[in-house]
């Protein structure tokens, strides 16, 4: 599921007639649509890093994991967890130490 963006405010909401515009609808609809699946990620190489194309939270369990941090605009904050449920934004980066890797999941918002 991607973010949803009101569209340009220009555009009025309703055509002549009454009828929503297309581009409100789009908007409208993506409000009440069920959220995208469940994705597993693929993990890579200690440290990994996994950047966040759209809102959502990340899952990190099992494996033998040292260290959790969000990086956000440059800044890294050590998260002092191992392990568990980690909200995310847009382009927010999860960087996960290890020596076995865990089992990592995308739950999108």
């Amino acid at each position: 599921m991607t973010q949803q963006k009101l569209p340009n405010q220009r555009v009025p909401i309703a055509k002549e007639g009454g009828i929503v515009n297309e581009a409100w609808s789009r908007f409208f609809q993506g409000l009440v649509s069920p959220p995208s699946q469940v994705e597993p990620v693929t993990v890579g190489a200690s440290p990994f890093d996994f950047t966040s194309s759209e809102p959502g939270s990340l899952v990190v369990r099992a494996g033998t994991v040292s260290a959790i941090s969000l990086v956000r605009g440059g800044s890294a904050l050590a998260l002092g967890v191992t392990s568990g449920l980690i909200p995310v934004g847009i382009d927010d980066t999860i960087r996960i130490t290890y020596t076995v890797a865990p089992t990592v999941t995308f739950i999108p918002g």
